[in-house]
Protein backbone atom coordinates (compact mmCIF):
# COMPACT_ATOMS: atom_id res chain seq x y z
CA UNK A 1 0.00 0.00 0.00
CA UNK A 2 1.42 3.39 -1.02
CA UNK A 3 1.66 6.14 1.62
CA UNK A 4 -0.87 8.91 1.09
CA UNK A 5 1.54 11.28 -0.74
CA UNK A 6 2.50 8.48 -3.09
CA UNK A 7 -1.12 7.60 -3.83
CA UNK A 8 -1.78 11.24 -4.64
CA UNK A 9 1.12 11.38 -7.08
CA UNK A 10 0.10 8.10 -8.70
CA UNK A 11 -3.28 9.67 -9.46
CA UNK A 12 -1.81 13.00 -10.48
CA UNK A 13 0.94 11.79 -12.78
CA UNK A 14 -1.28 10.39 -15.58
CA UNK A 15 -3.21 13.66 -15.56
CA UNK A 16 0.01 15.62 -16.01
CA UNK A 17 0.99 13.36 -18.90
CA UNK A 18 -2.42 13.86 -20.52
CA UNK A 19 -2.02 17.61 -20.28
CA UNK A 20 1.46 17.33 -21.74
CA UNK A 21 0.29 15.40 -24.79
CA UNK A 22 -2.86 17.39 -25.36
CA UNK A 23 -0.85 20.60 -25.46
CA UNK A 24 -3.59 22.35 -27.40
CA UNK A 25 -4.43 25.91 -26.44
CA UNK A 26 -8.10 26.85 -26.54
CA UNK A 27 -7.35 30.17 -28.25
CA UNK A 28 -5.34 31.44 -31.20
CA UNK A 29 -4.09 34.96 -31.93
CA UNK A 30 -4.16 36.03 -35.59
CA UNK A 31 -2.54 39.35 -36.46
CA UNK A 32 -5.07 41.89 -37.73
CA UNK A 33 -4.48 45.22 -39.48
CA UNK A 34 -7.19 47.68 -40.51
CA UNK A 35 -7.47 50.87 -42.54
CA UNK A 36 -10.87 52.39 -43.21
CA UNK A 37 -13.14 55.37 -43.65
CA UNK A 38 -16.22 53.28 -43.10
CA UNK A 39 -19.31 55.07 -41.76
CA UNK A 40 -21.51 53.21 -39.25
CA UNK A 41 -23.65 50.49 -40.81
CA UNK A 42 -27.15 51.77 -41.55
CA UNK A 43 -28.90 48.87 -43.24
CA UNK A 44 -26.87 49.18 -46.43
CA UNK A 45 -26.93 46.09 -48.62
CA UNK A 46 -23.64 44.33 -49.30
CA UNK A 47 -22.49 41.45 -51.49
CA UNK A 48 -19.47 39.24 -50.81
CA UNK A 49 -17.41 38.49 -53.92
CA UNK A 50 -14.02 36.91 -54.63
CA UNK A 51 -11.20 39.19 -55.69
CA UNK A 52 -10.11 36.37 -58.01
CA UNK A 53 -12.89 35.89 -60.62
CA UNK A 54 -11.83 32.26 -61.05
CA UNK A 55 -13.30 31.55 -57.59
CA UNK A 56 -16.77 32.82 -58.47
CA UNK A 57 -18.16 29.28 -58.75
CA UNK A 58 -15.95 27.74 -56.06
CA UNK A 59 -17.78 25.81 -53.35
CA UNK A 60 -14.89 26.50 -50.98
CA UNK A 61 -15.19 30.24 -51.55
CA UNK A 62 -18.96 30.04 -51.12
CA UNK A 63 -18.42 28.52 -47.69
CA UNK A 64 -16.05 31.30 -46.65
CA UNK A 65 -18.35 33.96 -48.15
CA UNK A 66 -21.19 32.66 -45.98
CA UNK A 67 -19.00 33.07 -42.87
CA UNK A 68 -18.12 36.63 -43.81
CA UNK A 69 -21.68 37.47 -44.86
CA UNK A 70 -22.97 36.31 -41.49
CA UNK A 71 -20.48 38.54 -39.69
CA UNK A 72 -21.44 41.52 -41.87
CA UNK A 73 -25.10 40.91 -41.07
CA UNK A 74 -24.29 40.88 -37.35
CA UNK A 75 -22.64 44.30 -37.69
CA UNK A 76 -25.70 45.87 -39.32
CA UNK A 77 -25.44 45.21 -43.06
CA UNK A 78 -28.10 43.48 -45.15
CA UNK A 79 -27.87 40.92 -47.96
CA UNK A 80 -28.94 42.41 -51.30
CA UNK A 81 -32.57 42.01 -52.33
CA UNK A 82 -31.60 42.48 -55.99
CA UNK A 83 -28.51 41.92 -58.08
CA UNK A 84 -27.24 45.40 -57.19
CA UNK A 85 -26.08 46.27 -53.69
CA UNK A 86 -24.92 49.44 -51.95
CA UNK A 87 -21.54 47.96 -51.09
CA UNK A 88 -19.24 45.21 -52.29
CA UNK A 89 -17.00 43.14 -50.03
CA UNK A 90 -14.04 41.74 -51.96
CA UNK A 91 -12.36 38.70 -50.43
CA UNK A 92 -8.89 37.35 -51.06
CA UNK A 93 -7.16 34.54 -49.17
CA UNK A 94 -3.85 32.74 -49.49
CA UNK A 95 -1.61 30.07 -47.96
CA UNK A 96 2.17 30.37 -47.90
CA UNK A 97 4.09 27.25 -46.87
CA UNK A 98 7.28 28.16 -45.03
CA UNK A 99 8.82 24.78 -44.33
CA UNK A 100 8.22 21.06 -44.03
CA UNK A 101 10.10 19.40 -41.18
CA UNK A 102 10.50 15.72 -40.40
CA UNK A 103 11.68 14.85 -36.91
CA UNK A 104 12.08 11.66 -34.93
CA UNK A 105 9.93 11.38 -31.82
CA UNK A 106 11.53 9.55 -28.91
CA UNK A 107 9.72 7.53 -26.22
CA UNK A 108 8.50 9.49 -23.20
CA UNK A 109 8.82 8.20 -19.64
CA UNK A 110 8.18 9.58 -16.19
CA UNK A 111 9.26 8.59 -12.69
CA UNK A 112 8.31 9.75 -9.20
CA UNK A 113 10.22 8.93 -5.99
CA UNK A 114 8.47 9.63 -2.69
CA UNK A 115 10.32 9.65 0.65
CA UNK A 116 8.84 8.84 4.05
CA UNK A 117 8.26 5.10 3.99
CA UNK A 118 8.33 2.88 7.10
CA UNK A 119 11.61 2.65 9.03
CA UNK A 120 13.43 5.10 6.81
CA UNK A 121 12.68 3.31 3.54
CA UNK A 122 11.36 5.08 0.45
CA UNK A 123 8.38 4.43 -1.75
CA UNK A 124 9.35 4.43 -5.41
CA UNK A 125 6.58 5.05 -7.93
CA UNK A 126 7.44 4.72 -11.59
CA UNK A 127 5.25 5.33 -14.60
CA UNK A 128 6.58 4.83 -18.11
CA UNK A 129 4.80 5.69 -21.32
CA UNK A 130 6.48 4.23 -24.37
CA UNK A 131 5.16 5.63 -27.61
CA UNK A 132 7.88 4.02 -29.67
CA UNK A 133 10.26 5.69 -32.07
CA UNK A 134 8.38 7.34 -34.89
CA UNK A 135 8.75 10.16 -37.37
CA UNK A 136 6.56 13.23 -37.38
CA UNK A 137 6.14 15.62 -40.29
CA UNK A 138 5.25 19.23 -39.56
CA UNK A 139 4.24 21.79 -42.18
CA UNK A 140 4.66 25.41 -41.11
CA UNK A 141 2.37 27.80 -43.02
CA UNK A 142 1.07 31.36 -43.00
CA UNK A 143 -2.65 31.76 -43.72
CA UNK A 144 -4.00 35.17 -44.77
CA UNK A 145 -7.44 36.67 -45.32
CA UNK A 146 -7.97 40.12 -46.86
CA UNK A 147 -11.29 41.96 -46.96
CA UNK A 148 -11.92 45.14 -48.97
CA UNK A 149 -15.22 47.01 -48.91
CA UNK A 150 -16.07 49.46 -51.70
CA UNK A 151 -19.06 51.63 -52.49
CA UNK A 152 -20.76 50.20 -55.56
CA UNK A 153 -21.83 53.52 -57.06
CA UNK A 154 -18.34 54.94 -57.54
CA UNK A 155 -15.88 52.26 -56.38
CA UNK A 156 -14.70 54.31 -53.39
CA UNK A 157 -12.61 52.13 -51.08
CA UNK A 158 -14.06 52.27 -47.57
CA UNK A 159 -12.31 49.45 -45.73
CA UNK A 160 -9.18 47.32 -45.97
CA UNK A 161 -8.56 44.61 -43.40
CA UNK A 162 -6.10 41.74 -43.21
CA UNK A 163 -6.01 38.80 -40.82
CA UNK A 164 -3.11 36.35 -40.81
CA UNK A 165 -1.97 33.41 -38.72
CA UNK A 166 1.11 31.21 -38.71
CA UNK A 167 0.23 27.63 -37.83
CA UNK A 168 1.58 24.10 -38.12
CA UNK A 169 -0.18 21.18 -39.75
CA UNK A 170 -3.38 23.11 -40.51
CA UNK A 171 -5.47 23.56 -43.63
CA UNK A 172 -7.11 26.77 -44.82
CA UNK A 173 -10.51 25.28 -44.09
CA UNK A 174 -9.50 24.76 -40.45
CA UNK A 175 -7.97 28.20 -40.01
CA UNK A 176 -10.51 30.36 -41.89
CA UNK A 177 -13.07 30.58 -39.03
CA UNK A 178 -10.33 31.97 -36.75
CA UNK A 179 -9.23 34.50 -39.36
CA UNK A 180 -12.81 35.67 -39.88
CA UNK A 181 -13.53 35.91 -36.14
CA UNK A 182 -10.34 37.93 -35.57
CA UNK A 183 -11.07 40.30 -38.47
CA UNK A 184 -14.58 41.02 -37.17
CA UNK A 185 -13.60 41.48 -33.53
CA UNK A 186 -14.57 45.11 -32.73
CA UNK A 187 -15.29 45.63 -36.44
CA UNK A 188 -14.36 47.90 -38.14
CA UNK A 189 -11.83 48.74 -35.43
CA UNK A 190 -9.45 51.67 -35.21
CA UNK A 191 -8.13 52.71 -38.59
CA UNK A 192 -4.38 52.23 -38.86
CA UNK A 193 -4.26 49.71 -36.01
CA UNK A 194 -2.31 46.47 -36.19
CA UNK A 195 -1.92 43.77 -33.58
CA UNK A 196 -2.83 40.30 -32.43
CA UNK A 197 -6.43 39.46 -31.64
CA UNK A 198 -7.21 36.47 -29.44
CA UNK A 199 -10.15 34.31 -30.54
CA UNK A 200 -11.57 30.99 -29.43
CA UNK A 201 -10.78 27.89 -31.44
Amino acid sequence: MFPRPARFLVLLFPLLLALLFSGCASTVSPRVSRFHQLPPAANQTITVEPRDPALANSLEFSNYADMIGQKLTETGYLPPATSKSDLRAWVHYSVRHLSKIEEEVKPVSGHVTVGGGNRGTYTDVGINVNLGDRKRTETDSVFSLRLEIERTSDGLRLYEGTSSLRAKNKTLNQVMPWLVDALFTDFPGQSGSSGKVRVEK
